[in-house]
This record gives C-alpha cells, sequence and structure tokens, in this order.
C-alpha cells in the first residue's frame, strides 16, 4: 500500500511540475494572456470588432506585467503544452497532434518597422503589414497586442500566419509598439516598433564655421543673421596650418532650395575657403510639423551621419571627405541641425563643391583653392589663394 501511494504521489507531482511549468509560460504576461483568452474562443474570430462583441473594452489598454520586455522580441520558452486555457482553436491540420511542436517556432515580420504618415496630424493609417510563423505550430494564428492599446489601434485581432492588417493612431512623439504572438505559444512573440513621422515643415540655413582640430569646439562662424550690408564676412587662422574664410551669408543665401541645380547657380552658392583637414560645420534651422523628441524622418529621407554621402547629392559632390557627423539640437519650438565635415587632408590647392540634402531641400557649398603660408613667420600676408 505505501509503495502504490509512493508511485501515486510521484504522479501527481510529475503531473503538477508540467501543468507549472506550463502555466509559468502562458502566464509570463498576464495582460497578453487575457488579451489572447479573451480574442480566440472561437476560431473563427479574425478582426477586433468581432472581438470587441465579447469582452470587455476597459481591458484593452491592459499593460504588460515587469516580466514582459517592450522593446524587443522574445523567443524563450520554458515548457509550454501544446493547448492553451480558455482557447478553442481549430488549425484544420491532417497532422496528428503528437506532429506539432510548439515550443521550437519563431515569428518572422513582413516589416521591421510601422511608420505612420499624416501631416495634419490627425489620425492616419499605416500600410500593410503582416507576420508568420516559421515551424510547425498546432496552431497558426497570431494575435495582435497593442502595448499601449490607448494610443494604437490594429484593423485585426487575429490573423492567420500571412495575413495582413493595418495599424492606426493618432499623432505621437515617442515609439510605440505592438506585440505579435503566437495563439499556440504566447512565450514566442515580436515587438513591432510603430514612429509617428514629423516631416520638416520649413528650413533655414544659418551659418557655417570652423572647429578646431578635435572637431570639438567652434574657433569661428559666419552668421546668417542680417541683411545685406551689414552681413558680414569671417576670416580665422590659427597661424599653424589652419585656416577658414566665408563670405557674406544674408538673404537670400539662407534659403535652401527645391532642387539640387537651383542651389548650385550663381548667388545661391556659397564660397568658402579652408585648409586642408579643417572641420567645417554647416547649421540650418528646421521647423516640423509638431515638437517632437526629435525630428523623425520618413524612411526615404533617413540617412547615416557617419556616411557623408546619405546626405549629399553625389551627382554634385566631389569632394571625399575624410570623415562626417551629424547632430540635433533644440531651439524653443525649433531643432537646428548641424552637418560637419572633415575637409581631405591632400585638399591643399584643390577646388570642390558639396550639395546638402535636407528631404527634399537642397543647399550648395564651393570650397575656394587655399594655398599655405610659405614664410617660417606664419604671417596671414603670405597666404596666396591663387589669384582668387
Amino acid at each position: 500500500m505505501k509503495k502504490v501511494v509512493k508511485v501515486l504521489l510521484i504522479s501527481l507531482g510529475a503531473i503538477a511540475l508540467v501543468a507549472g511549468v506550463s502555466g509559468a509560460v502562458y502566464g509570463s504576461s498576464s495582460s497578453l494572456r487575457n488579451w489572447i483568452e479573451k480574442h480566440t474562443t472561437t476560431p473563427t474570430v479574425t478582426d477586433s470588432s468581432q472581438a470587441s462583441s465579447t469582452s470587455d473594452p476597459s481591458e484593452d489598454s491592459s499593460q504588460p506585467d515587469s516580466s514582459s520586455s517592450e522593446n524587443g522580441s522574445s523567443s524563450e520558452n520554458n515548457g509550454s503544452s501544446s493547448e492553451n486555457p480558455g482557447s478553442n482553436t481549430d488549425p484544420g491540420s491532417s497532422q496528428t497532434p503528437g506532429e506539432y511542436d510548439d515550443e521550437n517556432c519563431s515569428i518572422s515580420l513582413s516589416t521591421n518597422h510601422i511608420y505612420l504618415r499624416n501631416n495634419s496630424l490627425t489620425e492616419t493609417e499605416s500600410d500593410e503589414f503582416s507576420a508568420s510563423i516559421e515551424g510547425n505550430p498546432s496552431d497558426d494564428r497570431l494575435v495582435w497586442y497593442p502595448i499601449n492599446g490607448n494610443i494604437l489601434s490594429t484593423s485585426k485581432t487575429v490573423t492567420e500566419s500571412e495575413e495582413t492588417l493595418t495599424l492606426s493612431a493618432s499623432y505621437f512623439n515617442t515609439t510605440q509598439y505592438v506585440r505579435v504572438a503566437m495563439v499556440a505559444n504566447p512565450a514566442i512573440y515580436e515587438d513591432l516598433p510603430v514612429t509617428y513621422v514629423n516631416n520638416i515643415k520649413s528650413s533655414q540655413f544659418l551659418s557655417v564655421g570652423i572647429f578646431n582640430k578635435a572637431g570639438t569646439s567652434v574657433q569661428a562662424s559666419c552668421n546668417c543673421t542680417s541683411y545685406e550690408p551689414s552681413a558680414k564676412t569671417t576670416t580665422w587662422t590659427d597661424h599653424d596650418g589652419t585656416y577658414f574664410f566665408s563670405e557674406k551669408i544674408y538673404r537670400p543665401n539662407d534659403r535652401w532650395y527645391g532642387n539640387p541645380a537651383l542651389a548650385m547657380e550663381q548667388g545661391c552658392m556659397l564660397e568658402v575657403t579652408a585648409s586642408p583637414g579643417a572641420y567645417i560645420d554647416f547649421k540650418g534651422r528646421v521647423e516640423t510639423y509638431k515638437k517632437a523628441d526629435t525630428p523623425i524622418f520618413a524612411p526615404e529621407y533617413q540617412f547615416n551621419g557617419a556616411d557623408y554621402t546619405t546626405f549629399t547629392v553625389s551627382e554634385y559632390t566631389d569632394i571625399n571627405f575624410a570623415s562626417s557627423y551629424v547632430y540635433y539640437q533644440s531651439y524653443a519650438d525649433l531643432w537646428d541641425i548641424h552637418y560637419r565635415l572633415q575637409l581631405p587632408l591632400d585638399f591643399e590647392g584643390q577646388t570642390g563643391t558639396v550639395v546638402l540634402k535636407l528631404q527634399d531641400w537642397y543647399y550648395a557649398i564651393h570650397f575656394n583653392a587655399y594655398h599655405g603660408v610659405t614664410s617660417l613667420n606664419g604671417v596671414e600676408e603670405n597666404v596666396d589663394f591663387g589669384g582668387n
């Protein structure tokens, strides 16, 4: 009898362990678990409007608990069963249950970032997107869960693998996330970032200047702050091989132009002279449709600040800059954008042009030839501009 009791206790303990591990996986996010249970009570539910008829709308904006990530994805599984409590699924497969594997699956997304675009900043709808399950799940459906249901809403709550849906929201200035999880195993999910594009409304060119050799502090700057003739030229030298000169910057020099060819026309292009290796800083000011944490560009306007070819027009740029750097500074309700470009170390006596690109606006700068000081005393009068 004691032996029977012992075996029975061991069996009950094993069952409890399996149930406990399965419950830990499924309950890793109570809000996600509730979301799945609420929207997968019948296999025919495929959109949020159908789901809402049998659910409490107040639960839609619930936040995931601290055990789930809001930024990233997780495919960790701690041992889940192929059945989900509270769900009644019918995957419609001819496979036997023993062939299913809900633990070794992954989710593949059709896009890695959702962009909402609407310059009027009213509610807008995204392009279509989808997700698919790689593997052999017992249920090939996916559930879509906005991390913040007060901001984001999806056109469908439950989809089949590769079925498309859209997302909509009013304007927000931070990145939000929508989570897509397997119905068969909620521990496998992906978090998809959502960004509201806040395009540039207007732009202005402010100044050009030179930084020290380390490229960390400004030495001289020619600002576009007044009309001709009060605008002034700027000349600077450290008498150690570094030189900078800029002509007057005044209207209409302060404007960005609608195409690069127009920016290259005489009277539009800025004239600058600088020595080899000099760090030149070009500053513009932009107004976005609404002040945000940073200007958020649409994908076709994004660039890499460390690669000047991504924010210049190659057709009109004939200088191979030694390095580049782009950063923003907040200015009241506007943003100042800095393009910092280092001239080539072998730029002695050479000329060249660069056309900066800012969304659909362009600004051209021509570099005149510079010939370094030839005397030993470093007197500025010995600078030869080669007839310029």
